[in-house]
This record gives C-alpha cells, structure tokens and sequence, in this order.
C-alpha cells in the first residue's frame, strides 16, 4: 500500500478535494467556520448540512479517503444532530475529522440549523461553500467568545480572530442576527 498524501504534509490539498466534492454533491453543505485551520494542515474541518444531506457526505467522504489511501473511516452519530467522519491515515499522528452539524445550540437552546445558513454561505474562490465572514464572526462570538454570565472571553476572542471577522463583514453580522 502506498502512502497517503496526507502523510508527505499536503492535507490543504487534500481537504480542498473534498470540500470541492461537498460542494457539488451536497446542496445544504458549506464550512461554517475555521476553514484555514483544516486547509493549512493543523485543524478539522467544521460544517453544516441538514441531515437529508448526510448520507451523501458520508459517500463522498469515504470515497475521498478510499482514493487517497487514508486508511480505515469511522462514522459517528452519537453526539445529538451532528455526524463525525473520521480518516485515520496509518502513517500519521494524527486522523482527519470533517464535523457536519445539522443543528448547533448556544446555552441549550438553538442558535442555528444547517438550513437557516445556506442564504449565508457564499463561494469561497477556491470553488466551495463557506459561511460569510461577518456570521462566522458573530456565531464564533457566542459559542466561543461569551462566559457564563455573559462576560467576553477575551483570549478566545482574539484567538479565533472573532472581531476582524465581524468588522470584515457587517452586513454578514446583520443577516446572520436575524436568524
């Protein structure tokens, strides 16, 4: 068996394959946060789709990984309204993680669908569905950026770039507030 790509440092290029194949074949999927993380080697790869799109996602993964010799595929739907697909290359540390939520909650109640942000995705130029910066910024804001009690969480702020994203895109934090 040859080795993966993933295994010579080139997982931006292969989480681009993908979220390109997502694109095309999933009409309710887009990343809905931290796409750079993924597409520079050191992060997993957080998005949305309504649940009708799951077993598609979950084709198009396992043919992804199939092809580019990734290894053994694990499918997890234990955690409520979220599937988790997982590549374990075996010549790396580390495995390849792509987060589809269907729903995300803030403090127990919901924040948002996948169906209530496609009107917010746009196309990123490299050819895949991406939430808008300034919806980004403002669900980032309230799932990472607000303690208990509602004080900012100031390191997690700026850790997740949180007010470039919502001074980058206003109209994106407005469209986003409605939902």
């Amino acid at each position: 068996m040859s080795e993966s790509p993933a295994a010579h440092g080139e997982r931006g290029e292969l989480w681009l394959e993908l979220l390109l194949a997502l694109t095309r074949e999933a009409p309710g999927w887009g990343v809905w946060k931290n796409v750079e993380s993924a597409l520079s080697g050191t992060g997993d790869l957080d998005t949305s789709a309504p649940p009708r799109d799951w077993d598609v996602i979950e084709r198009e993964f396992v043919s992804w990984a199939t092809a580019n010799n990734l290894g053994g595929v694990a499918v997890c739907r234990c955690v409520p309204r979220t599937v988790n697909l997982v590549a374990v290359p075996p010549d790396e540390p580390t495995f390849l993680q792509l987060e589809v939520k269907g729903q995300v909650t803030f403090r127990a109640s919901t924040l948002f669908t996948a169906d209530d942000l496609v009107p917010l995705m746009t196309m990123d130029p490299r050819g895949f569905r991406v939430l808008r910066e300034g919806a980004q910024g403002l669900f980032k804001f309230l799932t990472n950026g607000v303690r208990r009690g509602g004080k900012p969480h100031r390191e997690w702020i700026a850790s997740k770039q949180i007010l470039e994203q919502l001074r980058a895109d206003p109209e994106g934090v407005k469209e986003a507030a409605r939902v």
